[in-house]
């Protein structure tokens, strides 16, 4: 199933990204879950990856910027966990609903410079194999 939030208040959508990071550690690995927090104007997110039997990982992928101070910017506050690859930056480290929200919430603020009433919403893909293809 796909379900897109309303949009929220980069202030006050805390509490909505930990109950999307909670189902995705619900979906089974076989779905491929993820989770995306974007901003509804600029389009800038962070995407989650997770399942039943995965711990959470933080996506920033290279393609939402423009220039690779922004990945270097948000691998220096993702200690060295993180793994950078051509295609972004990831972190896994066992990450709790509310470390990994924290991190979200951090990228959101100092790499993508989005003010407080920043309009976010939650996009959170637990479909089946089969619903994907349909």
């Amino acid at each position: 199933m796909r379900r897109k939030s309303k949009a929220y208040d980069l202030a006050e959508v805390r509490l909505h990204i930990e109950d999307a990071l909670y189902r995705l550690l619900q979906t089974p690995k076989l779905h491929k879950p993820f989770v995306v927090v974007s901003d509804t104007i600029t389009g800038r997110f962070v995407q989650f990856r997770g399942s039943d039997n995965e711990t959470l990982l933080l996506d920033l992928p290279h393609a939402q910027f423009k220039s690779a101070v922004p990945v270097t910017k948000a691998a220096a506050f993702l200690d060295s966990k993180r793994a950078g690859t051509p295609q972004g930056v990831s972190y896994r480290d066992n990450l709790t609903f509310i470390h990994a929200t924290n991190l979200a919430l951090r990228v959101l603020r100092e790499v993508h410079n989005l003010p407080e009433n920043a309009q976010i919403e939650i996009i959170e893909d637990t479909s089946t194999p089969k619903e994907k293809w349909n």
